[in-house]
């Protein structure tokens, strides 16, 4: 995250963007990772000066949670100024940020979720979470992660806009189902020699 871009930390370029949002709409940032707290301590020590709209804070995970379990896990400190909406943007990513007309499209679409996405080559597409969506109404039809083939050249970029009222409950019933529902999917551990099995052998008769 604190590797640079363009002469800033990456992770800066989120900051940056987060306070260029008008009228004071976002004025809480929390970091969430599994690095110890002395690699950004001196970084938001400084963001707080440039930044001084914004309140910073790193929030560290017992272990790496993933971004739904790293949200829920910290739901009571982000929920805590009972925010109404809420940006999630993966610390890796560099790009324009358009946050204002995320938000703008969020209300215009009565949205619980907006997803920032780009459009690559199909050959680079599959390397990435693929959406389908409609193309007039933008509605998310379809998602998959790195699909085998082509499905879409519109790929997710990481950056994300969600209703706080719909965002928990749905990682609360995804870990519920997950929990409630054992894996359906077993091993079978072969004692063959797989490659002698279906290799047929050259028939020495010919």
């Amino acid at each position: 995250p604190l590797f640079e871009v363009a002469g800033h930390p990456i992770i800066w370029h989120c900051l940056s963007s987060v306070a260029r949002v008008p009228n004071k709409q976002i004025q809480e940032v929390y970091i969430i990772g599994y690095y110890d707290e002395s690699v950004f301590r001196d970084f938001i020590k400084d963001s707080a000066k440039e930044f001084p709209a914004i309140t910073i804070k790193y929030l560290r995970e017992y272990e790496a949670l993933g971004t739904a379990g790293g949200l829920y896990h910290f739901r009571d400190a982000i929920l805590k100024g009972r925010p109404e909406r809420l940006f999630v943007l993966n610390a890796d990513v560099c790009c324009s940020f358009p946050l204002d007309e995320m938000l703008k499209l969020f209300n215009d679409k009565d949205a619980e979720a907006v997803i920032l996405g780009t459009r690559v080559s199909d050959e680079a597409a599959t390397n990435f979470g693929c959406i389908v969506s409609d193309a007039h109404t933008r509605r998310v039809l379809h998602y998959v992660e790195k699909p085998e083939s082509r499905i879409s050249n519109l790929i997710n970029c990481g950056v994300y806009l969600f209703s706080t009222e719909a965002i928990f409950p749905s990682i609360r019933s995804a870990i519920k189902r997950r929990l409630d529902r054992p894996s359906r999917l077993v091993s079978y551990p072969s004692s063959d020699n797989l490659e002698n099995s279906f290799i047929l052998p050259d028939d020495d008769d010919d």
